[in-house]
């Protein structure tokens, strides 16, 4: 064995990446997809195994702000390099339907057949696809964008369109307000407003909104209305419904319902209920007192007030909201928390010492 041969690989290595450099190929002319990587690759997707790829995505060109798609164990992390890379949001979960067009994206682009560009080009282009099958290096393309292939018949830009599509995806969902946060103790339950409006059928149905640890309740009646009709009406919660209330919003499994429970366009065949609920958690207004409406603000400017106008900030958070009917939810991990909501909303005023009618003045204990 002459004495290159008896070289370590790691030597060999940079001195063959060396002489690449000067012959002017740079590191993206490791393009060309192998008949090895190409049978690779066409396993994974026959068995639908995305959890095998790892797929880097970039958008924009190097002396430019770049955008990083990296998508590793079916997870879709999105970065922003301009140089250094921050990640932007958190890793997301890819759903079945994304799975799937990523899959169809690699099965129609062509990649086997599909050339990177030539040096010259390539310091123009502003589109890259690194990818990795079984954690080996299957191929990198540089292209620009109207250069990747777009199927015959495909509406939604082939794989290069779907994976901008996905980039834009998680940048808007990074740049949102968070959702309001499932409350996990009883201070940060009374900072939340926990609303449920329930639209009657035969049974009575309503508005109930919790906040500060008070309960109101708007009753809606219907086909079939009670007698005499139930007002409005309003009274403080007691410690133990605060506890109860905060381990069944906990418990309710409020993320993972969206999915869980069907979404209809009418009630289910059976559905005797037929009442559609819709839920929702939100920042409560702080106490003392509520934002104005624009028109009071520009009404008061507009009579030349002296004072600023006092306007509570902006919520940091977005509400969460869930719409679906009461019968469906009864059957979900929200049952808990619909029953003691339910049970709520279509009782009767309590005649207690703390409950009064909503709007009417309260009389001081004494009078």
């Amino acid at each position: 064995m002459d004495s290159w041969g008896r070289r370590p690989w790691g030597f060999r290595r940079w001195a063959l990446l060396g002489g690449l450099l000067t012959l002017g190929v740079g590191p993206w002319a490791r393009a060309d997809l192998d008949g090895t990587s190409q049978a690779r690759l066409s396993a994974v997707l026959s068995q639908q195994r995305t959890e095998a790829l790892t797929l880097t995505w970039t958008q924009g060109r190097a002396e430019a702000r770049q955008r990083v798609l990296k998508i590793e164990g079916g997870k879709a992390q999105l970065q922003l390099c301009r140089p250094d890379c921050v990640a932007v949001g958190a890793s997301v979960v890819l759903t079945s339907g994304q799975r799937g067009r990523l899959e169809s994206g690699l099965r129609s682009v062509g990649l086997g057949s599909l050339r990177t560009a030539d040096p010259e080009a390539r310091a123009a282009a502003d589109r890259a696809l690194d990818l990795q099958v079984d954690g080996r290096p299957a191929g990198l393309w540089q292209l620009q964008r109207a250069d990747w292939p777009t199927p015959s018949g495909a509406d939604d830009g082939g794989l290069a369109g779907y994976l901008d599509e996905l980039t834009g995806t998680l940048l808007q969902a990074a740049q949102a307000r968070p959702l309001t946060a499932i409350p996990t103790s009883v201070a940060q339950l009374h900072s939340t407003r926990v609303q449920l409006r329930v639209l009657p059928t035969s049974l009575p149905g309503g508005l109930l909104v919790i906040e500060h640890g008070v309960l109101r309740v708007e009753p809606a009646e219907g086909s079939l209305p009670r007698s005499p009709r139930p007002q409005k009406w309003q009274r403080a919660l007691t410690p133990a419904e605060q506890e109860q209330l905060l381990a069944a919003l906990q418990a309710a499994g409020l993320e993972a319902l969206e999915a869980s429970v069907p979404r209809r366009a009418a009630p289910a065949i059976g559905d005797a209920d037929g009442r559609l609920a819709l839920l929702h958690l939100m920042s409560a207004p702080l106490e003392g007192g509520t934002k104005p409406g624009p028109a009071a603000r520009k009404g008061k400017q507009a009579r030349g007030a002296s004072s600023p106008v006092a306007v509570a900030p902006e919520p940091k958070e977005q509400p969460r909201g869930l719409q679906r009917y009461v019968a469906d939810l009864s059957r979900s991990t929200a049952a808990p928390l619909l029953k003691q909501l339910l049970g709520y909303l279509t009782a009767l005023p309590p005649a207690t010492k703390g409950a009064q009618v909503a709007g009417a003045p309260h009389k001081p204990s004494g009078m």
